[in-house]
């Protein structure tokens, strides 16, 4: 069927977006594709057209809950058969959806990447799958902004499946982030579509605010009468940003990884249905969520870096009608962001430590939570987020691999060490160099806001 008649039928589209049909021919046709568009331009579609046309399974892996659900409630709306298979689900009806998989009942399935473990990977080779999709590909460097080891093992579940073909897409990648997404998926051959950054319709503008009575009044100004998203870079301020708006009168809920899932899910309904016109999230909230009429996304604490800010005040005007980007800017922000560059690059003598003692519990895989584990080390910097940001950083270097959420007893996933008994190498120089590329990029957006 051609691809207009199956935009038209499925999706309801008269016409595709600019750089949407070439794409959209190219991963029909099977040959592998690196898409860099801007967001709000039609990303998504650039798959899910394609999965249609190529019948079968398409796999999406997406890092984030919401987003899957939110591209799983859209799909289910055009009458097109998808789901997500992620810890927000019970284990048996994860399994039901895997045993669903395999019996062909899914157009398109949407996974996290940390899903892929042994057992998963020998059920997905019992399915048609047709094509794999990679969202938010940018996740794949470590040099990007918002870099997530579980990806690292996408090649080789690409590999696993067939060598399938593939497309990578997101909004915001440097060159040097583009060829390590082709690197490490390893798609030499891959077309690059890269559509530019520009968004006429949106206007950027930073108030300079001393003090959180200034942002409070600068915030509520700026969201008034208007649907709207304000990002705040901890939790603590997310709930102070959203009590201030709450005092102005303004209807406004709030979003954070501190909440139950049930609570999230509320909210993010609420904000989609227009019942809540105003979220205050950090930024894992609305990353691919595609709400066309959000007129106002407000910045209560600068982002770490220009790609991060860019990422996130794309999800404004997405209808392509005018939208206000309010970025307020305190002399204190930086110093939050200079935390989490901290938190995110620990000391090497921290990362030997944490690594003795998880060979030196004997266990293979480890199931313990992150302030056991911090419990367990003698060092003055040993917390919940920094022993986090140690495995982080052992995984990229290949010393152990992070099980999900369910694989385990407790809540939380466990670690599989690669290399159990052999003594930790690891290069001081490599951690300097990318703690000092943070910095870097920090002061880009430090210098964007003067």
């Amino acid at each position: 069927m051609a691809l207009e008649t199956l935009l038209k039928n499925r999706f309801g589209y008269r016409g595709f977006r600019p750089g949407q049909r070439d794409i959209c021919t190219q991963v029909t046709a099977g040959r592998d594709a690196l898409v860099v568009m801007p967001t709000g331009s039609g990303k998504s579609l650039c798959y899910q057209l394609p999965a249609l046309a190529r019948g079968g399974t398409t796999l999406v892996v997406s890092p984030l809950i919401a987003l899957m659900k939110d591209q799983v409630d859209t799909l289910n709306g055009h009458g097109i058969r998808a789901t997500y298979i992620n810890s927000s689900i019970p284990p048996r009806e994860r399994a039901q959806r895997i045993h669903e998989m395999q019996a062909g009942e899914w157009e398109l399935v949407y996974v996290a990447p940390e899903r892929f473990q042994p057992d998963f990977l020998n059920r997905l080779q019992q399915c048609d799958i047709r094509l794999l999709a990679i969202d938010e590909a940018h996740c794949l460097s470590s040099w990007g902004h918002d870099f997530r080891p579980d990806y690292l093992r996408l090649g080789q579940v690409r590999e696993t499946l067939g060598s399938l073909p593939t497309v990578a897409l997101t909004a915001t990648a440097t060159p040097r982030v583009q060829n390590d997404i082709v690197e490490h998926l390893r798609l030499e051959g891959a077309e690059r579509f890269i559509l530019g950054f520009d968004r006429e319709n949106l206007t950027l503008e930073v108030h300079e605010c001393r003090g959180t009575k200034a942002k409070a009044r600068a915030s509520a100004h700026a969201v008034q009468h208007k649907r709207a998203i304000v990002y705040a870079a901890t939790r603590r301020n997310v709930e102070r940003a959203a009590q201030a708006l709450q005092s102005a009168g303004i209807h406004a809920g709030f979003y954070h990884a501190g909440m139950e899932l049930e609570e999230r899910n509320h909210v993010q309904d609420a904000f989609m249905s227009g019942d809540l016109p105003v979220v205050v999230a950090t930024n894992a909230f609305g990353m691919g969520v595609d709400k066309p009429d959000i007129r106002v996304v407000v910045h209560w604490d600068i982002p770490g870096t220009v790609e991060a800010y860019y990422q996130e005040i794309g999800r404004a005007g997405r209808d392509g009608q005018p939208a206000r980007i309010v970025l307020l800017y305190g002399p204190g922000d930086r110093k939050t962001q200079e935390f989490f560059i901290q938190m995110s690059h620990p000391p090497v003598d921290l990362i030997h430590q944490v690594y003795q003692h998880i060979n030196e519990l004997g266990e293979n895989p480890v199931f313990r939570p992150r302030s056991e584990i911090a419990a367990g080390v003698d060092h003055k910097d040993a917390n919940e987020r920094s022993i986090s940001s140690c495995l982080t950083l052992l995984e990229r270097e290949g010393w152990l691999s992070r099980l999900p959420p369910g694989s385990g007893p407790g809540r939380s996933g466990g670690v599989l060490l690669t290399h159990p008994g052999r003594s930790l190498v690891f290069d001081e120089s490599d951690l300097q160099t990318r703690r000092e590329l943070e910095y870097s990029k920090l002061e880009h957006m430090v210098d964007y806001t003067r």
